[in-house]
């Protein structure tokens, strides 16, 4: 019983592999391509989703061309309720995209909660004529 939860997780990502192999089999290309070719995968996530950034970010041994965008004014570190808030400011977003360097041929790695999806439409509207592939992982 002591390890169920864990079993649990594992039947879950496996599922999760099975039912997306293609597209996950097409991100390694894409991925790969990117590489090649010398461009960027960005990481976007507000609150604790911005952890998928630092995870692939500034890694001993890892990709060189990762961008985190680790904005402060949609990160924990200034203050929970206040970068929920500012989250659903109309035009941050904006204010956010414009402060990077996105071109085409480059990766968007989107990791969300269902609730911040409405703050970012927007902008997988503008990054899907620029970027290769947007990635979306909904938490």
């Amino acid at each position: 019983m002591k390890y169920e939860y864990g079993k649990e997780i594992i039947k879950l990502i496996e599922k999760a592999e099975q039912n997306n192999i293609e597209a996950i089999e097409t991100l390694t290309d894409k991925i790969v391509e990117n590489i090649e070719n010398d461009k960027i995968i960005h990481t976007f996530g507000t609150g604790h989703s911005h952890l998928i950034g630092i995870e692939l970010f500034g890694r001993a041994g890892g990709l060189g061309n990762i961008n985190a965008m680790l904005d402060p004014d949609v990160l924990t570190s200034n203050g929970a309720q206040r970068s929920s808030e500012l989250e659903k400011l109309p035009g941050l977003a904006d204010v956010i995209y414009n402060s990077y360097k996105i071109e085409k041929g480059d990766i968007m790695i989107m990791c969300l909660i269902l609730e911040e999806i409405l703050c970012l439409l927007k902008w997988l509207k503008d990054v899907k004529k620029k970027v290769f592939i947007v990635l979306l992982l909904l938490i």
